[in-house]
């Protein structure tokens, strides 16, 4: 009986061993370093001597997906200020069946559960067993020979994500010809390379903001040996000092320093393609705007995407054009719209029509025609199946568009530069457009009726109980006085206001 009673329960712990073993723990207190073989996972971190910044794997916001980075280790915020990203563009699922590992050549790969390399620093040692891969009190992680300190394999400098630390590079190195350049996240929730960028024009010392690594919308102007010809202001920027270029056989970037220990600061291309600068003071809470260029998001190129509408007024920023919806709802919800939008009904050239957008600033790319009517424009447009805009003016004439529209801006009532523009839609949509303007239109005289009429009852109630109001009063005044019926009228004469006289019986 007790024999076959141990047998149950070997059988047991065989079923059971495996599952309960599965479940490991890691340790969450920070690592100084990794040598080779080691790795870091789950919630395993290394942490800057001076405890400044953490590396590890952090998922943004509300996303289930992981990533390798660095943040801050100390602020009080709810949510990491993440500075770096090694795998941006290829999340993982789970951090606890992933790994951050150093391979014996001096190589930083990040490993799926499968032991699928995701990332990797594609750098190599000329000895095994050699490196050490660090995270420095700048931010800076890199991979060094252990016996020397100068001698830096790969550095986390040399490929910046989004922010620009201080002691950081912004420029190009000429060894191994790559741009080291800022790009923007595509959203809070997705670190992925976005669009917009900024580097160092080529042949140039400007820093330069781009959209998909062609189209320039700023520039800082070039670099006078202090300043920046179109940023005279960033002598006057006390939170950093030393912003120097260097030019070398190998490389050639610029660099700053913090000015104060005790104040931290970062440059960063912004999700809505501005250059911002941040800094967090000594009594500080959160993270303060102090510069940014352009100002406005809407002078960013291609900030709403294709298709789309740019407003100044306010949230939202970017909205379709007419006969337009999100051509992925799901990042519009993000707030990333780098995909702007699409049509809802395709255009069947010989059968479309225009939708006016009033009081707007044009779109970029536009080609001039000589016309001699907006009718003649119109028409001018129709005849070319590219065309998917045109706008008229009396004084400029006839512009028409080709291909995809970008740039479109909503003004405000007030701003009175603004033109209107007729973007190309299919006539069943167009259609649409006009029964969805009535309904808006009846829907709002609708509204305006009942709340005319609420105001009129609301009106003559509040004028029946302040006469009866009235009265009450008067007849109490009327019993105190126990005087005559006219001497009554003569002091209710003397007391009324702007209504009239009433007639007492």
């Amino acid at each position: 009986m007790i024999l076959k009673a141990n047998n149950q329960l070997l059988f047991l712990l065989v079923l059971v061993l495996p599952f309960i073993l599965s479940f490991q723990t890691y340790p969450s207190a920070g690592l100084e370093f990794l040598t080779p073989g080691q790795s870091i996972s789950g919630n395993q971190t290394l942490s800057s001597g001076g405890g400044i910044f953490e590396l590890g794997f952090f998922t943004p916001g509300n996303s289930t997906k992981y990533y390798i980075g660095i943040w801050y280790k100390k602020l009080p915020t709810p949510n990491k200020t993440i500075v770096w990203v090694a795998n941006r563009n290829n999340p993982v699922s789970s951090p606890y069946n992933s790994q951050l590992k150093l391979s014996e050549e001096g190589n930083l790969v990040l490993l799926s559960q499968n032991k699928t390399q995701i990332w990797s620093s594609n750098s190599t040692s000329k000895e095994s067993n050699s490196t050490v891969a660090l995270l420095l009190d700048n931010g800076n992680f890199l991979i060094r020979v252990n016996s020397s300190s100068s001698d830096i394999i790969w550095q986390s400098f040399d490929h910046p994500s989004n922010t620009w630390l201080p002691g950081g590079k912004v420029g190009y190195n000429k060894l191994k010809h790559e741009s080291q350049i800022l790009t923007s996240w595509r959203s809070v929730e997705n670190p992925a390379t976005s669009k917009f960028s900024v580097e160092v024009e080529m042949n140039g010392t400007s820093h330069i903001l781009l959209w998909n690594r062609s189209k320039q919308y700023w520039s800082s102007g070039e670099w006078t040996g202090k300043v920046f010809r179109n940023v005279p202001e960033i002598q006057l920027n006390f939170y950093i000092t030393n912003l120097t270029y260097i030019s070398n056989e190998n490389e050639s970037y610029f660099t700053y320093e913090a000015a104060f220990p005790s104040a931290l600061t970062r440059f960063v291309i912004d999700v809505t393609g501005q250059l911002r600068q941040y800094v967090w003071g000594a009594n500080y809470t959160r993270w303060s705007l102090f510069w940014t260029q352009p100002p406005q998001p809407c002078e960013v190129h291609g900030f709403c995407g294709v298709f789309s509408k740019c407003s100044n007024l306010g949230a939202p920023l970017c909205s379709c054009m007419e006969g337009f919806e999100p051509t992925v709802a799901k990042d519009w919800e993000m707030e990333d719209h780098t995909d702007g939008c699409a049509r809802k009904i395709p255009l069947r050239c010989g059968n479309d029509t225009f939708s006016r957008l009033p009081n707007t600033r044009f779109p970029d790319d536009s080609v001039s025609l000589r016309t001699g009517s907006s009718a003649e424009c119109e028409s001018a447009c129709l005849r070319n199946c590219s065309c998917t805009g045109y706008a008229y003016d009396s004084v400029d004439g006839c512009f028409v568009w080709e291909g995809d529209l970008v740039n479109l801006q909503q003004l405000t009532k007030d701003d009175n530069s603004g033109k209107d523009f007729h973007v190309r839609v299919s006539a069943s949509e167009e259609s649409t457009i006009i029964t969805k303007a009535k309904r808006k239109s009846k829907t709002g005289w609708i509204i305006l009726g009942a709340l005319g009429g609420f105001s009129t009852f609301l009106g003559i109630f509040l004028v029946i109980f302040l006469v009866a109001k009235q009265r009450r009063e008067r007849g109490s005044e009327f019993e105190a006085q126990g005087d005559s019926l006219s001497s009554a009228c003569m002091a209710f004469e003397f007391r009324r206001h702007d209504w009239s006289p009433i007639v007492l019986q």
